[in-house]
C-alpha cells in the first residue's frame, strides 16, 4: 500500500477535517514553534488541545520519533516514523508503510503539552 494511500483512509480522511489547524501551517514556517493540535492526532499520544513543540528546521528523517508531514495531494499531519534497516517507515494505527517521496516532512515534533493532566507533560524529547 503506498504511503498516499495509507494516510487517506476513511478514518485519515475524517482526521483530516479535524486536523485543519496543522494544515494551515505554512511551509515557510522557521525554527521551534508551539502549535495547538485540534484533533487526536495519534490518540493516547497527541490528543485534541495538546500543544506541540516542533521544529520546523528539521526536514528530513534523522530518529525515530513524531514528524509533522505533507503529501503530495495536501494532506497535513503528524505520524510516527520509525527506522528500520528497509528504511524509515510511516506508522499509523498499527500498520507501517515506506517513507516515500510523495511525503515532504514539515519539522519534527520535539514535545507535547497535554493540558488535560494534572500538570504538563513531555511526551517526546529530543
Amino acid at each position: 500500500m503506498s504511503t498516499a494511500a495509507l494516510l487517506e483512509r476513511p478514518a485519515a480522511r475524517q482526521a483530516h477535517a479535524a486536523e485543519s489547524a496543522l494544515a494551515l501551517l505554512d511551509k515557510h514556517m522557521e525554527g521551534v514553534q508551539i502549535v495547538q493540535s485540534s484533533s487526536a492526532a495519534l490518540p493516547g499520544e497527541i490528543e485534541a488541545g495538546d500543544l506541540l513543540r516542533i521544529d520546523f528546521d528539521q526536514h528530513c528523517f534523522g530518529c525515530d520519533g513524531v514528524y509533522l508531514l505533507r503529501t503530495q495531494n495536501g494532506w497535513t499531519g503528524v505520524r510516527r516514523i520509525t527506522s528500520t534497516v528497509r528504511g524509515p517507515l510511516i506508522e499509523e494505527r498499527q500498520r507501517r508503510t515506506p517513507l516515500g517521496s510523495n511525503v515532504q516532512i514539515l519539522g519534527r515534533v520535539l514535545q507535547v503539552y497535554a493540558p488535560r493532566q494534572s500538570c504538563f507533560a513531555e511526551a517526546f524529547t529530543q
